[in-house]
């Protein structure tokens, strides 16, 4: 299975028609920022939310 993480609920409906199966096509409603590179820290999930 393959996750691909979007910003908006509708752009991951459109994507995941095109994607097909072995596919998970998940909204974050935000952005994405400063994932690491690699290592361990990729298998950990971190949530930081700001108000603006």
């Amino acid at each position: 299975m393959k996750l691909m993480i979007l910003e908006s609920g509708a752009k991951g409906k459109t994507v995941k028609k095109y994607l097909g199966k072995g596919w998970i096509v998940e909204a974050c409603f935000g952005h994405v920022q400063d994932l690491p590179r690699s290592g361990k820290q990729g298998s950990k999930a971190m949530w930081a939310s700001e108000k603006g």
